[in-house]
């Protein structure tokens, strides 16, 4: 790949004549967000040019938040489809285009929609200069986990992982060492965990192939294990990492609430569970083929418990405030989090000046994190974020911001799954700081529980005093530790420990 870091000013005709696609922005800190811009503007053209915002172009109080445009511009020379990378120099935007004279200049979608004044002359320049425009945020399908060449060893790929994982947190000054170290006042933390708990079974079967009677898989039973699923996994996550937790939930009068109040009490939970006889415990049962799984039947009624339940919710919810240092809320939409126990929630937050933090989960449910306002961190995925505001086209980071503002939160995490995650935090100018980490399990067992020790690990680190990026780091070291085995496990701190260990010996290229 051809780099050049020069101002426009200085470029010869020779390499300006060659790009035929052109995009322009500051791409602080990279994330898939911009993969999938970068990767579709490529498609337009042979040679894509990226014009990068130079130091200058930023306001005074914001310079402390960007990295410096060489910086920059290094980020992006190792994505092999940018043929250029030009900083901007003292001249216009009108005279870049002008002198560069691309086919087409792409923008992202939301900027075809909500324009600045800025934008506006942007476009009208293009125009002119007989430049197409084109609005377009990327394939939001394209998956840039891992971006290894074919056939490349898996413990090749998982060092790339790690290296990948070891920059971010340099970046950023992450001292792992630190972050263990910190571990050790998780013990003062006490937690109330409350949401939807669940349990979950996994069957080991056999494919035996097709019945004969009808095209239906046929498979033979083997073995049956059940772990505590939903909120009950982030309560036993957090009694797990050290901190007293204390749990609370709705279930059924049956077999499954005995075993969650059992595996609870066994990691350490300090459980109420209060038993609603109309409704059975949510249990979720996955037919699974080696590590593959087959398909899930699950057994759930998801309307809204009765005034009397959350009475006794609301009721213990007052008793547990003035001994509380964070909520952590992880509502599945099954019906435990009305508004009633919601809006309780947020009261004896701000009464004893608790920290709350919240993760809705809408895979297969109806829900909205927004109903979350003003906590000091939500983690939804790209998708629920998406559902949140309504809007599948815009690009991520707008769709990101956009969730940021509407729902008043302190922090947020957008999940990505194989892609990692993003971090958003409001500085007190104003600023919404990001980082991008990349998922650190390139061949992970078993993902369904990772959100949960995210939402758990994050919770308890800043609760702690850990500062918001090296709780992230240490939420994504905890979710590499939980996909690495089928089934919920709860992520202890010395797994968590033992994996910064072996993160500490990775040598950043």
């Amino acid at each position: 790949m051809t780099f050049d870091l020069k101002a426009i000013k200085d470029v010869s005709v020779e390499i300006l004549s060659g790009i035929d696609v052109l995009c322009i922005g500051h791409f602080n800190v990279l994330h898939p967000g911009h993969f999938r811009f970068i990767n579709f503007a490529a498609s337009k053209g042979s040679q894509l040019g990226i014009l990068l915002k130079g130091d200058q172009e930023f306001k005074e109080s914001e310079k402390q938040y960007y990295f410096p445009a060489p910086d920059r511009a290094e980020a992006l020379s190792q994505i092999s489809i940018i043929s250029h990378i030009f900083i901007r120099g003292e001249k216009t935007i009108e005279e870049c285009l002008f002198l560069i004279k691309p086919k087409f200049f792409v923008l992202g979608h939301e900027f075809e929609r909500d324009r600045t004044a800025e934008i506006n002359l942007m476009i009208e320049r293009a125009e002119a200069l007989g430049i197409q425009v084109i609005f377009h945020s990327g394939d939001r399908n394209l998956n840039f986990s891992a971006r290894f060449e074919e056939g490349q060893a898996v413990v090749s790929q998982q060092d790339m992982a790690n290296q990948a994982f070891m920059r971010a947190c340099a970046r950023r000054n992450i001292d792992l060492d630190s972050v263990a170290k910190a571990m050790s006042g998780f013990g003062s933390i006490k937690t109330l965990v409350i949401g939807d708990l669940i349990v979950d079974e996994f069957i080991s079967s056999e494919p035996l192939g097709l019945s004969s009677e009808a095209p239906v898989v046929v498979v033979k039973e083997i073995e049956k294990r059940q772990y505590i699923g939903g909120a009950g996994v982030v309560a036993s996550h957090v009694a797990s990492m050290g901190a007293n937790c204390h749990f609370l939930s709705v279930s059924g009068d049956d077999d499954q609430r005995q075993f969650a109040i059992q595996k609870l009490s066994e990691y350490n939970v300090q459980a109420e569970i209060v038993v609603d006889k109309n409704r059975p415990t949510t249990f979720k049962t996955r037919y699974m083929a080696g590590n593959q799984k087959l398909f899930r039947v699950s057994r759930l009624m998801d309307t809204d418990i009765n005034v009397e339940l959350e009475d006794q919710l609301i009721q213990k919810i007052e008793e547990l405030g003035p001994s509380l240092d964070n909520i952590i809320v992880s509502d599945f939409v099954y019906g435990v989090i009305t508004d009633r126990v919601l809006a309780k929630l947020v009261e004896v937050s701000a009464q004893h000046n608790i920290r709350i933090f919240g993760d809705l989960q809408c895979s297969s449910q109806v829900g909205n994190v927004l109903k979350f306002q003003n906590f000091d961190m939500i983690f939804p995925t790209e998708k629920e974020a998406r559902i949140a505001i309504n809007n599948k086209d815009d690009g991520l980071e707008f769709v990101s911001k956009t969730v940021f503002e509407r729902s008043h939160c302190n922090n947020l995490i957008i999940k990505l799954g194989a892609n990692g995650l993003i971090a958003y935090s409001k500085k007190e100018s104003g600023f919404i700081e990001s980082e991008h980490f990349p998922a650190l399990s390139v061949n992970p067992v078993d993902v369904s529980g990772a959100g949960d020790s995210v939402l758990a690990a994050i919770s308890t680190a800043i609760t702690s005093g850990i500062n918001m990026l090296d709780a992230v780091a240490f939420g994504c070291i905890a979710a590499s530790c939980s996909v690495e085995v089928l089934g919920n496990f709860p992520v202890g701190s010395d797994r968590a420990k033992m994996r910064m260990e072996v993160l500490k010996k990775c040598v950043i290229k």
